[in-house]
């Protein structure tokens, strides 16, 4: 689930691809400096049971990392653990059946993702 950090400026620009829930979507978007961050997508199968963030860098790009000096913080989230389910195979002819273990796919939607506004330009004559 999309969690806005600040309610007030949400960032609709993170969302959870419909068909397929395991990917982050960033799409494009212009940065108060004039930078345009191009529309990605990132699949957060492999970083099951880690933490996430998305960083933008001041030219746009973003940048997945856990840290390091970036220009912005966009999104994070603590990814879930895989999750394996026991499902019954039928066996062939003459065979008996059997269990196998089978890995769930990653569901964003269940997941909780803080989205960070993006930055305010700064007025003229205030510091940054």
């Amino acid at each position: 689930m999309i969690i806005q950090q600040n309610p007030e400026r949400p960032n609709l620009a993170v969302t959870v691809d419909e068909n397929n829930p395991a990917l982050l979507c960033v799409a494009e978007h212009e940065l108060p400096n004039g930078a345009v961050v191009q529309a990605a997508t990132f699949d957060l199968t492999p970083h099951q049971g880690s933490p996430f963030r998305l960083y933008v860098e001041e030219d746009g790009r973003l940048e997945p990392a856990l840290d390091g000096v970036h220009y912005w913080l966009l999104a994070e989230v603590m990814v879930p653990e895989k999750r394996m389910e026991t499902r019954e195979v039928p066996g062939g002819e003459g065979e008996e059946s059997h269990t196998e273990m089978v890995e769930l796919p990653l569901d964003l939607r269940q997941v909780d993702i803080v989205v960070h506004p993006w930055p305010q330009p700064v007025e003229s004559g205030e510091e940054e």
